[in-house]
């Protein structure tokens, strides 16, 4: 007997899936184009009670999943409804919250089929941001922050595992590429860096 179909993605399997950045992904969802779920135990906010699947806002939880300097920690959601209401509710003084962070997200299957029968030929490689497999330009910037408040490594190795630390704290598997492919992408830069110093 074949299984049902999968209710939920998270936005790094549809990134994937789309050949787009996982940010991109919030963008549309702050264009209203999709709806991004977190499963919650039961908890009130604004003197309702709330479980199970609920759509949180994308604005406050794209510290998350911004294009640059992604938070790997968690954020404080105040406000949530469920699918399908027109209205948040928006926590009220003594309320808690629920602490979500990046791999609490989720998008429901039907958003992700709707948007592809909309947008599907436009979305796939319409963003040269994070093709493929590793998101090569969140790294570079995130270096050239890194450079700026702590000043360049002191040789390229540092630097390599510097750019290896950053992918494995901003994948959704703690995954990094091998030394190898890093070095490949790192050694012209590297080299405009010692002919400049």
């Amino acid at each position: 007997m074949p299984l049902p179909p999968r209710p939920f993605y998270s936005p790094f399997e549809i990134a994937t899936r789309w050949e787009c950045d996982v940010a991109d992904i919030i963008d549309w969802a702050v264009a209203g184009h999709l709806h991004i779920l977190v499963l919650i135990p039961p908890c009130t906010i604004g003197g309702r009670v709330f479980s199970d699947a609920v759509e949180v806002a994308p604005s406050d939880i794209h510290l998350l999943l911004r294009r640059f300097d992604r938070s790997s920690g968690k954020v404080r959601i105040m406000r949530m409804r469920y699918p399908g209401e027109p209205e948040w509710t928006v926590a009220v003084e003594g309320d808690k919250g629920v602490m979500i962070g990046q791999l609490d997200l989720l998008i429901a299957a039907d958003d992700v089929v709707a948007f592809e029968g909309r947008y599907v030929g436009s979305a796939r490689g319409n963003s040269s941001v994070g093709s493929g497999r590793y998101d090569w330009d969140g790294c570079m910037a995130a270096m050239l922050i890194h450079a700026r408040d702590y000043g360049l490594p002191a040789n390229q190795a540092e630097l390599i595992g510097v750019i290896q630390d950053w992918f494995i704290g901003h994948s959704p598997k703690g995954e990094a590429p091998d030394e190898s492919t890093i070095r490949k992408r790192l050694n012209p830069i590297w080299q405009r860096i010692r002919d400049a110093a």
